[in-house]
C-alpha cells in the first residue's frame, strides 16, 4: 500500500509488480493504493515539485488511473475495480470526498488455472 508512487519510472515499478505477481500462488490477491493527480493535476505536480525542492530523498510520483491500472496486468480486478478509496465501502459511499481523490485503490486477483475470479 502507498509504495509504488515512491518509485520513479527508471526504477520500473511495473517490473517489480510483475516479479511479485509471478511469485504469488494462483488464487492470491494484490492490494495497492497509488497517489494520483487525476482530479487536481496542477496541485499534484506542485506537491511532487515541493518534494524535490525540499530534497526529500523519496520522490512522490503521481500517476494516472490508466498507468496505475497497468500494474494489475494479468490480475483480474476485484469489484469495484480501481477507484478512490471511499468508493470501496458500499455502506458509506462518498465519491465526492476531495480528501479521498488523491489516491486510487484496487485489489487484483491472480487467476487459478481455471482462470476464474472468485
Amino acid at each position: 500500500m502507498a509504495v509504488l508512487h515512491l518509485l520513479t519510472d527508471d526504477e520500473d515499478p511495473a517490473r517489480i509488480v510483475s516479479r511479485l505477481r509471478d511469485a504469488l500462488a494462483p488464487g492470491s490477491y494484490l492490494a495497492l493504493t497509488h497517489f494520483t493527480g487525476d482530479v487536481r493535476p496542477d496541485l499534484a505536480a506542485k506537491v511532487a515539485t515541493e518534494f524535490a525542492r525540499l530534497r526529500i530523498t523519496t520522490p512522490l510520483i503521481p500517476r494516472t488511473r490508466q498507468q496505475i491500472e497497468g500494474f494489475f496486468d494479468e490480475f483480474g480486478l476485484v469489484a469495484p475495480g480501481l477507484v478512490f478509496p471511499t468508493q470501496w465501502d458500499p455502506q458509506q459511499p462518498d465519491p465526492q470526498n476531495p480528501g479521498a481523490q488523491w489516491m486510487y485503490a484496487g485489489v487484483g486477483y491472480k487467476p487459478t488455472s481455471a482462470g476464474a475470479l472468485p
